[in-house]
């Protein structure tokens, strides 16, 4: 619109002059006329670029925004992982302790049996009540032994006395009172469960201690995978991550059917993501993904990859 107005004020400029009656007032309404149309041309272009720029800006904060945004899910979502992990060993600690519990009452029970038989026995075995009807002996016939006893010539001095009683009052057939338990040296599970009680309770050091005791003196059991695992949670909550790398990669490597191998390759990646090393954390990422889909870390692999910014293969 402002060009046609400067086109039609140049065209009665040209009118003007060629009828002959321009004047100089004329002249100037002209020029007045195109200064207009050209500070509105020069505003309306200013203002387009305070608007592009303003959009600009708008864009660039939103973007900001969301990528804090992605970044702080990422966070929440690693919190939320060890939490769940957390209480997931306490589950299984419970889980333990509710069975030792079971074989000591199971325990206490048997002794139990077995101490009401033995008294049983011992009781059947008592020598009866005097409960005879036979009249007492006649008083005459009740004479006070003498102070000292002469035992009869050719006798034993031991012949006139009772034989002493035997050793052992226990009758025949009665079973002796059990004996207290004796002992033992602890199981692989009580070593176990006592490294992952001092994991619970965040004393790290003494955790790995009684872990590496664990797969030192039972290296081919179904735990001894876990161990590791557990180790390298150790280190994980140490930030010792090269350390941690190394106990994820013993359990991935030696014990691939373990149920904790997929755990163990996802907290690897996340290690290396701790030492800034995006490259290698990805791709172990990924590779949790492919190798274990519908899993649960398979799902937390995802969300970190997403606020990373990685594209799924």
């Amino acid at each position: 619109m402002n060009s046609k107005s400067s086109r039609f004020a140049l065209a009665g400029a040209v009118c003007l002059a060629s009828l002959g009656c321009v004047s100089t007032k004329d002249i100037d309404m002209v020029r007045k006329d195109i200064n207009d149309v050209k500070r509105q041309v020069y505003a309306g272009g200013q203002k387009n670029v305070e608007e592009v720029s303003t959009l600009a800006e708008k864009i660039d904060k939103q973007t900001k925004q969301i990528l804090k945004s992605n970044a702080d899910v990422g966070v929440k979502i690693d919190d939320l992982t060890s939490q769940l992990q957390n209480l997931q060993g306490r589950l299984e600690d419970s889980n333990y302790r509710l069975s030792q519990l079971s074989q000591q009452i199971a325990q206490t029970q048997k002794e139990l049996q077995l101490l009401r038989g033995s008294s049983g026995l011992e009781s059947n075995a008592a020598p009866p009540p005097l409960t005879s009807s036979a009249p007492p002996p006649p008083a005459e016939a009740v004479r006070p032994a003498p102070a000292n006893p002469i035992p009869p010539k050719g006798t034993p001095e031991t012949g006139s006395r009772p034989p002493a009683p035997a050793a052992s009052a226990v009758p025949k057939g009665a079973s002796a009172a059990p004996r207290p338990p004796i002992a033992s040296a602890p199981n692989p599970q009580e070593i176990f469960q006592g490294a992952y009680s001092d994991y619970l309770r965040g004393n790290y050091d003494l955790a790995i201690a009684g872990f590496r005791d664990f797969v030192e003196t039972y290296p081919k059991t179904e735990n001894a995978g876990a161990a590791h695992y557990w180790i390298g949670e150790c280190y994980y909550s140490q930030k010792k991550y090269r350390e941690a790398i190394a106990e994820f990669d013993i359990v991935a490597t030696r014990f691939p059917k373990s149920e904790k191998a997929p755990s163990a390759l996802l907290k690897k990646g996340f290690g290396y993501l701790e030492l800034g090393e995006k490259g290698r954390g990805a791709s172990q990422l990924q590779y949790v993904v492919r190798e274990y889909p519908g899993s649960e870390e398979s799902t937390l692999a995802r969300a970190r990859l997403k606020s990373l910014g990685v594209e799924i293969r």
